[in-house]
């Protein structure tokens, strides 16, 4: 019987412990409002400089890829 008590509290304490971490975990997400302070300079768009890529020919990566999906030892992509 006081086994039975001990397993039952210590399960009981294992849930407690489970519950209160989870508590502290999902208040780790504050929003404090505002902005960036990046978002307001507008120097750094002058600074970064902006790339275009061609259109991408998704016939030769469809084609790629059907041929790597039969190889086992290579991860998808």
């Amino acid at each position: 019987m006081l086994m039975r008590a001990c397993k039952i509290s210590s399960t009981l304490l294992s849930a407690i412990l489970c519950v209160l971490i989870s508590i502290t975990s999902l208040s780790g997400q504050l929003s404090e409002k505002g902005r960036p302070y990046s978002l307001g300079k507008s120097s750094l768009k002058s600074i970064l400089p902006m790339a275009t890529m061609d259109q991408i020919d998704m016939a030769a990566v469809q084609a790629e890829d059907a041929i790597n999906d039969e190889i086992i030892e290579i991860p998808y992509r």
